[in-house]
């Protein structure tokens, strides 16, 4: 009986302790629960897959996604916006979609904090170019259409999406890049199109 007695009071504690330092410090303690931020490199193109940590969505497939996991040991992602009432698609990558996005309708990427500054640094290094120094806020609004699924159950059924920025095509700023999201596994993916667009997505982001 006393030993149980001791093995409680010694639980206890611990838990005491890990409620304090989180508390102390809610920046390591939010690290330690955060899960990895996956870059896959299987083929020529980058797949940056964001963890979701929070969403706000509304019945018109309207969201606001915060993502963050870590890279390098760093909290690292950005705030995702998906406007409400997007379109459904059945076009393939080979049409001429910019001519069918809806005009008043997209995604909207906003990198702030050191989590922005840590995936600025992310998408630098994957793409080849390494920075020093990647200075936030940076805000990214894109059109879009949805290739696959409909975009009403963005919180049920995994998308994906292709955007575009900005709508002029013949623009020296102009990239294609698809956005996928699971967002009922909490997962919201940056997939590479064309590893001829780097440039201008590195642009986007303040990169160049």
């Amino acid at each position: 009986m006393r030993i149980k007695r001791i093995a409680w009071l010694l639980a206890v504690a611990a838990f005491l302790t890990a409620v304090v330092l989180a508390h102390l410090y809610p920046d390591k303690a939010m690290r330690r629960q955060l899960r990895q931020v996956a870059v896959d490199r299987r083929d020529a193109f980058i797949d940056i897959t964001l963890p979701v940590v929070s969403k706000s969505c509304d019945t018109h497939g309207g969201c606001i996604v915060e993502t963050d996991g870590l890279y390098n040991g760093q909290s690292t992602g950005l705030t995702v916006t998906f406007a409400p009432d997007m379109r459904a698609s059945t076009f393939t990558d080979q049409v001429e979609t910019t001519k069918v996005y809806p005009t008043a309708a997209g995604i909207t990427f906003v990198a702030e904090g050191p989590r922005g500054r840590s995936l600025l640094h992310l998408i630098a290094a994957t793409y080849g170019k390494p920075v020093s120094s990647a200075s936030v806020p940076k805000t990214i609004v894109m059109t879009a259409i949805a290739f696959e699924g409909n975009p009403a159950n963005i919180q049920k059924e995994p998308l994906k999406f292709k955007v575009v920025h900005p709508s002029e095509k013949d623009s020296l700023e102009y990239f294609e890049l698809f956005v996928n999201t699971d967002l009922a596994n909490d997962r919201v993916q940056l997939s590479e199109k064309d590893i001829g667009y780097r440039p201008a997505v590195l642009k986007a982001f303040g990169l160049n």
